[in-house]
């Protein structure tokens, strides 16, 4: 099977769900399957990284994580907080650490009117 021809079963999948369904359950598709691609791609892909370039930039002491883990091992629900010179500036949570420290610093670069 090519490239060509994987992309055109995958068009017709998705317009089937578009047309049987709803536009709102192929987007949903779209999303479960793609969202890790469109993170690596998307403007504020490294919100750790924007906010590490910011402290630096000014003369501020580097941003430092805490993390809690809640539930099940099988389910968890990770929270990040970021703190900037002792002081807590966002806080996050997600299914995966990296994405609790992603959401924290993103509330960071807010509060920090970077963004």
């Amino acid at each position: 099977m090519t490239d060509s021809i994987i992309a055109d079963v995958f068009e017709a999948f998705i317009g089937a769900i578009y047309h049987n369904v709803s536009p709102e359950k192929a987007r949903e598709v779209i999303l479960r399957i793609f969202t890790p691609e469109i993170e690596k791609v998307s403007g504020d892909k490294n919100a750790k990284g924007l906010l590490q370039e910011y402290v630096q930039s000014h003369q501020q002491e580097k941003p430092e994580y805490t993390y809690a883990k809640y539930g099940p091992d099988h389910e968890p629900t990770w929270t990040a907080n970021v703190f900037i010179g002792g002081k807590n500036y966002g806080e996050g949570s997600g299914p995966k650490k990296r994405q609790a420290a992603m959401n924290a610093a993103r509330e960071a670069l807010q509060k920090l009117n970077v963004v």
